[in-house]
Parts: structure tokens; C-alpha cells; sequence
């Protein structure tokens, strides 16, 4: 049983993802002290943060999958823990052996191998794995991490130009311009397939170019260019919310006495 109403600082009970761990926590501790067993290990442990609880409802890859994504390619062209470690490095991650983690610049915690499926037994597997491949050097020089290519920018530079010089508004240019080259950038990387971002941070932001794509054109289609217009769309849409919400009521309130059903149905209709 749990108390909504905290008797210490009288906040409610939310029921959120937090709160459902903390109470998990609480009643291990309860199992421990009388000596029952308790899933240490089990998923509810490895459970995902908000952000990635809805990145992953929304269809988007999570964190750990991004993370998960860059290990794999580069233990599939690693024959060495030197190697795979300079791969990682490679890809902007630092790694740490002794607790088989890795990070990236800005990072506030490192994430463990482990944690993604990967334990060191598994990782030695695949290194001695590739070690005993007689064609490995020929898939490793057929796929090489770190292949020079020039990138095609004649298609950003027209596209730049293009929103320049439809605009008079210096701050509008700036502002399009930023985001423009940030959204043509990403949209370059998935044309070309010999491309690899050498910045974890880098192409975990990309996992939401869908999102900057339409966030970027829903700000076109309404010519919103700063934050205070930004501040005021959001204000005259709630309004306008809240007064259906209230039309919504009212109509309820109409259907719920309504005696005639062809009445009740025109304003379930409205409704």
C-alpha cells in the first residue's frame, strides 16, 4: 500500500517511470532484510530513462541502440583489443578496459559493454574469431573505417542561397541559414555510404534528423523565426484549446439531458 499524499512534504504521488523505480528499490530492500530472493539483474534495472522510454514509442532508435550500433561495426573490423580500442577511439569514444565502458566527450556517465550485450568473453570470442579468418585482412581492406571522401556542398551552398535571398530580415537569414546547413548536412551523410561521423555526439544527433526536418518546415509553413513568435504561437494555440475544451463540455453536458436522439446524435456529431 502506498500513501498518494507524502505525510513529509505533502506532494502527490505522480506514478512515473522514477517513482516506479524508486518503490522497486524500497521493496527489494523489504525482500533482503527478510531474507528473499530479488531479481537483481532483471530488465526493470536496465530500464530506460524518459527520454529514451519515448524515443523508443516514437520509433526512434534509443541511446544504448546508437551506442550498441557503433561497437558492432567496430569489433567486426577489429583482430586486437589495440585495434577495437582504436576504432572506438576513432569514432569519438574514450574506453576504459578495466571497466569495459566507453564515453564520449561531454558525457556525463560511460556506459559498459556489458550493458549492451556485449561482456568481455563475448568480445574476445569475436577478436579470436577474426583473428583465425584468413580473409580478414581483405574485408578490412575492403571496409575502411576511415575513408577519405569529399563531400558534395554545391547542393548546400545553392540551397543556402536560395534562402538568403528570398529574405530581408537579417535575423531571419541567420537563423535559416544555421539550420539549414545543420538539416542539408545530415541530409548529405544519407546519401553517402562511405561516410562514417567521427563524433559519438554527432551521430547520436542524428538519430532525429526526421524530427529537425519537420521542425524545421512546420517553423517555415508558419513563419515563425524567433523564440518570442515561437512563445506566441504556443499561447494563441492553448487558447484556442482550451475554448474547444470548453465547447466540448458544453456539448456533453447537451448530449447527457437530451431526450430526442436525433438531436443527441447532431451533437455528438459536433462534438
Amino acid at each position: 500500500m502506498v500513501n498518494s499524499i507524502s505525510f513529509n512534504d505533502g506532494k502527490k504521488y505522480r506514478n512515473s517511470i522514477a517513482q516506479h523505480r524508486q518503490i522497486r528499490e524500497i521493496s527489494d530492500e523489504v525482500c533482503r532484510e527478510h531474507g528473499k530472493s530479488v531479481l537483481e539483474n532483471s530488465s526493470f534495472y536496465g530500464g530506460k530513462c524518459r527520454g529514451a522510454y519515448w524515443a523508443e514509442r516514437q520509433g526512434h532508435p534509443t541511446h544504448k541502440e546508437q551506442i550498441k550500433k557503433d561497437v558492432a561495426y567496430c569489433i567486426e573490423y577489429a583482430d586486437s583489443p589495440e585495434r577495437f580500442e582504436a576504432l572506438l577511439k576513432g569514432m569519438g569514444y574514450s574506453f576504459d578496459q578495466k571497466r569495459m565502458s566507453v564515453r564520449a566527450p561531454g558525457w556525463e556517465r560511460s556506459v559498459r559493454l556489458s550493458s549492451i550485450g556485449y561482456t568481455k568473453e563475448h568480445l574476445n570470442q569475436i577478436l579470436e574469431r577474426n583473428q583465425n579468418n584468413p580473409n580478414f585482412y581483405i574485408i578490412v581492406q575492403e571496409h575502411r573505417p576511415y575513408k577519405s571522401t569529399k563531400y558534395p556542398l554545391l547542393r548546400v551552398m545553392n540551397q543556402l542561397d536560395f534562402s538568403i535571398s528570398h529574405s530581408h530580415d537579417t535575423a531571419i537569414k541567420l537563423v535559416d541559414s544555421i539550420l539549414l546547413i545543420i538539416i542539408a548536412t545530415f541530409e548529405l551523410l544519407h546519401t553517402l555510404t562511405d561516410v562514417i561521423l567521427l563524433s559519438a555526439n554527432m551521430r547520436h544527433l542524428e538519430r532525429d534528423l526526421k524530427q529537425y526536418v519537420f521542425d524545421y518546415r512546420f517553423m517555415q509553413k508558419n513563419d515563425l523565426h524567433t523564440v518570442k513568435q515561437l512563445n506566441r504561437y504556443i499561447s494563441d494555440t492553448q487558447k484556442q484549446i482550451n475554448e474547444l475544451e470548453h465547447e466540448r463540455g458544453l456539448l456533453r453536458n447537451k448530449i447527457r439531458h437530451e431526450k430526442s436522439p436525433e438531436v443527441k446524435a447532431e451533437n455528438r456529431e459536433q462534438r
